[in-house]
């Protein structure tokens, strides 16, 4: 039962998954490079055409979906909407999904503006508001490399890695790993994804005291609450959430205060 468990999340899941993966990878080349442009000719080096770089994308995101489906099995995580869905076991209720993981989303994303407002008013000179950020339409399609790029490397990988870790370190033998272990492993996942966005802050700003905070306490803020929906909801619910954050800060708050 097992081992048809794995086959099933990998050999039916992962096609639905890789579609996915080629729509965040090509939809965030426009914005990636858009970022990039405005970055100093020193700090980024060669940057590749846009068919190579999405290709790039793809490559890595599908080594660390492949990656995570297996050890999402061993751990009780993972993906179970979309197992439901190429199982038919289960009847999946896509209004309220939809409409929930949204509200979640936006909620977040708005939280997110917020604190960064008063983070503005305190004088960062890294904000929302103060950097100029790419124009709407690039923000929408970078969304998808977001909600489901980061969410397939973030959560499904690194987080299901760091929890499969601490099973065996604990000697925990069964798939249901203990709430601390889920715990510890979304706040070190959450560590990791804020110390991945100082490398463009510190190409857009001078990295004070105040810009790391923010980045680090911004981002954590996101990455924990991304990592509760993955443990509680699955993969498919965390990505559309993560998305409609996304939509709310590169989208909304752009055309709003852009």
């Amino acid at each position: 039962m097992k081992e048809n468990t794995t086959s099933t999340s990998i050999f039916k899941v992962f096609p639905i998954l890789f579609i996915l993966i080629i729509l965040a990878s090509f939809g965030g080349v426009p914005y990636a490079k858009d970022l990039l442009t405005k970055l100093p000719a020193d700090a980024v080096g060669y940057i590749p055409p846009d068919s190579m770089l999405g290709m790039l994308f793809v490559i890595q995101l599908s080594v660390v979906t492949v990656l995570g489906l297996i050890l999402s099995e061993k751990v009780s995580l993972g993906a179970p909407v979309l197992e439901a869905i190429v199982t038919g076991k289960t009847h999946i209720s896509w209004s309220s999904m939809l409409l929930s993981s949204g509200i979640i989303g936006f909620m977040l994303g708005s939280l997110l503006l917020v604190s960064d407002y008063v983070f503005y008013r305190v004088g960062s000179p890294l904000s929302f508001f103060t950097t100029e950020l790419p124009p709407w339409y690039k923000g929408l399609v970078g969304s998808f490399f977001g909600g489901i790029g980061e969410e397939l490397i973030y959560r499904l990988f690194f987080m299901t890695l760091l929890v499969w870790i601490i099973n065996l370190g604990i000697r925990n033998k069964g798939k249901t790993p203990k709430a601390w272990t889920v715990w510890a492993a979304m706040i070190i996942a959450a560590i990791l994804f804020s110390l991945a966005h100082l490398p463009i802050a510190s190409s857009l700003s001078e990295v004070t005291m105040i810009v790391a905070t923010r980045g680090i306490l911004l981002n954590g803020i996101a990455g924990i609450g991304f990592g509760y929906l993955y443990w509680k909801k699955g993969l498919l619910f965390v990505m559309i959430a993560h998305f409609t954050a996304d939509i709310t800060l590169h989208v909304i708050a752009v055309l709003l205060f852009g």
